[in-house]
């Protein structure tokens, strides 16, 4: 990819992730984040009792450099130069936890990382990830009715995005590299008594996948 994948405004890097608090463990030990931006997340975990030791993988070297701040240790690159790398994920002891947020769609071969990460999960340890919605109605209706398929600079549709998933294929990923999915958060704004709560509630809750712009899910290692 080119250096247009840093190209992104706002806030980008410096998002903390607190909607996954709840899906880490107090007193989780190694915590990892591939893709950890400016380091904000990691930092709140920690503060909030999650881990004593938070390291990142980044590829934005600006948003490496921040993150250096903050965290016990920071690999800069890829997520495959880290695994591959001699001083890399392999060099260290195995993580607690491992979060991927709204990461595994930028890469190339992500079924290929999911595993190798696994391989770095301690047994029992939790893999965390966000993944976009490709059944997203939005998206879904957008091709179906008028035949646009429209990168954007965020969301469902991301420019840089290169892989895409529903919730079937997202589990089956997870579980094709042995691990064991506890729960999934379909992502969506369903605010009470509107149009799309009212629906959802009709149709027994069917629609919440249609919905659901992305799905939060972690999955325990077998091993």
């Amino acid at each position: 990819m080119s250096d247009s994948q840093f190209d992104k405004s706002g806030n980008y890097y410096g998002i903390t992730r607190t909607e996954i608090t709840h899906l880490v463990p107090k007193g989780s030990g190694r915590i990892l984040e591939v893709g950890c931006g400016s380091g904000n997340t990691l930092l709140h975990l920690k503060e909030q009792g999650c881990g004593d030791w938070i390291g990142g993988v980044e590829i934005n070297p600006d948003a490496a450099r921040d993150a250096e701040k903050y965290l016990d240790q920071i690999w800069k690159g890829s997520a495959e130069q880290a695994l591959e790398s001699k001083e890399g994920l392999t060099s260290t002891e195995p993580f607690e936890v491992i979060l991927c947020l709204d990461v595994l769609e930028h890469l190339l071969d992500p079924w290929a990382v999911t595993r190798q990460l696994v391989s770095r999960l301690s047994p029992g340890g939790l893999l965390i990830t966000s993944i976009p919605n490709v059944r997203f109605y939005k998206v879904s209706l957008a091709l179906l009715l008028k035949g646009q398929w429209t990168y954007q600079e965020s969301g469902v549709l991301d420019s840089t995005h290169i892989r895409f998933f529903t919730r079937e294929t997202a589990l089956k990923m997870l579980t094709d590299a042995g691990l064991e999915i506890e729960t999934v958060e379909p992502t969506a704004n369903l605010k009470p008594w509107k149009n799309k709560w009212i629906f959802n509630k009709l149709s027994g809750g069917r629609l919440e996948d249609i919905y659901a712009y992305n799905f939060l899910i972690s999955a325990r290692n077998k091993g």
